[in-house]
C-alpha cells in the first residue's frame, strides 16, 4: 500500500499545525512498519506548544487531519500512551512537522 503521508501537502499540514498550536507531529504504528492496509487508521503523535492545549478543538484537529490524509486518524499525545510502550512509540515515530 502506498504511504499517504508521503503525498500530502506540506503547506496544508503546516497550516493545520499552526492553527492548533502543534509543536511536533509524527506518525507511528502500521504506517511506518509497512503493515498498513486499506482499513488501517493513521496513528499520529502530537505535542502541543505549552500555551496551546486545544481542549474540545482536539476533535476538530483529528477531523482536519483525517481529511488531509484521506483516512481515519487516531490522534495521541505522549501522556495519552500507555507507559508500557510510550518510550518505544516516541523513539520510532517519524516526524512530519516541527514548529520552528
Amino acid at each position: 500500500m502506498k504511504s499517504t503521508f508521503t503525498t500530502i501537502s506540506n503547506e496544508k499540514l503546516r497550516t493545520i499545525c499552526e492553527k492548533y498550536g502543534i509543536k511536533k507531529l509524527s506518525i507511528f504504528g502500521s504506517s511506518i512498519h509497512g503493515t498498513a492496509n486499506s482499513e488501517s487508521d493513521l496513528d499520529i503523535l502530537v505535542k502541543f506548544l505549552p500555551d496551546r492545549t486545544p481542549g474540545f478543538a482536539y476533535i476538530d484537529l483529528e477531523d482536519e487531519l483525517s481529511a488531509l490524509f484521506q483516512k481515519k486518524v487516531d490522534l495521541h499525545t505522549p501522556p495519552s500512551l500507555s507507559r508500557y510502550f510510550r518510550a518505544a512509540v516516541v523513539k520510532e515515530a517519524q516526524m512530519l512537522y516541527a514548529h520552528s
